[in-house]
């Protein structure tokens, strides 16, 4: 929740009224008029009856106000963007981000300007996978819990899947991200997907607002229970000298959970064809018999 602080109050008698400033996620914040602070208060109200709810949905936390450490961390994985299969991926993302610099300066105040940055990063980081996988904007997800569209999400060209999503924006794009990763491993399941292990077990998400980068995991055992890790933020401030190392981190983070996705497609992949070659088998050998 905000924190309410009444600044330069005058003396009593001359005093008709307070200056507000408020503080959250976004830094700091002056009311302008009435509508403004009913506004400011009932997202910062919703947002914190959104992490509670969340946070006792799946076990997290029972703190009435919880915050994001409730979460395990998870220790995101960076691949070498330095590979020669990743330098055109590398290269995409600094000239884009050099025009967006030069041209729309960061605000992340702006929900717009945000997503720009935001989708710079994970078509580059998807560039090397094109054949394998796209980013769908505004893709639907349903769940026992809801329907809404994500911001971004990552999708597998050959299973179809939702391999992972992205929410741009802080305040509740964690308790929006947890709901939404058990949507996409909640799906209803063939039988003989049940059958043979051929669920998907493992997806991942991203909830950023282009400066601040945080990567998450959802798991799911064998018995369905669900699993959540977060990660500790990484930073990036773009008129900083350091901005291509951390813009370049971002990019292997991203490229690394691609990666994953893609072995766990390949896996299941090569699961199904097994499966097929032994139906085929079997089918070949019972017209075998029934013709002897």
């Amino acid at each position: 929740m905000a924190s309410i602080r009444a600044m330069n109050q005058t003396p009593a008698l001359e005093n008709d009224g307070e200056i507000l400033n408020m503080l959250n996620d976004s830094g700091k914040f002056s009311p302008r008029n009435d509508q403004d602070l009913r506004e400011m208060l009932q997202v910062d109200f919703l947002e914190a009856l959104q992490r509670m709810d969340v946070c006792e949905l799946y076990g997290l936390s029972d703190d009435p106000n919880p915050s994001i450490d409730v979460y395990p961390v998870f220790s995101c994985g960076c691949a070498d963007t330095k590979n020669e299969k990743y330098k055109e991926a590398l290269r995409k993302l600094f000239d884009e981000l050099e025009t967006r610099v030069a041209t729309t300066p960061i605000d992340v105040s702006y929900e717009a300007t945000k997503s720009i940055y935001s989708y710079t990063y994970l078509v580059s980081a998807t560039y090397p996978f094109k054949n394998q996988i796209k980013v769908v904007p505004e893709k639907l997800i349903e769940g026992k819990n809801g329907r809404r569209n994500l911001d971004y999400g990552i999708e597998s060209r050959t299973t179809g899947r939702i391999i992972g999503l992205v929410e741009v924006k802080i305040k509740q794009g964690f308790a929006q991200a947890t709901v939404q990763l058990e949507s996409s491993l909640g799906r209803k399941r063939k039988a003989n997907e049940m059958d043979d292990g051929h669920e998907f077990d493992k997806v991942w998400g991203i909830v950023t607002d282009a400066e601040k980068w945080y990567f998450m995991e959802c798991t799911q055992d064998s018995e369905g229970k669900l699993s959540f890790k977060l990660s500790k933020p990484l930073f990036v401030a773009y008129e900083d000298a350091g901005m291509k190392e951390r813009t370049e981190k971002v990019l292997g983070h991203i490229i690394w959970l691609l990666e994953e996705s893609q072995k766990a497609d390949s896996a299941v992949n090569e699961k199904i064809i097994k499966k097929h070659r032994s139906l085929g088998n079997l089918a070949e050998k019972s017209d075998t018999v029934v013709k002897s």
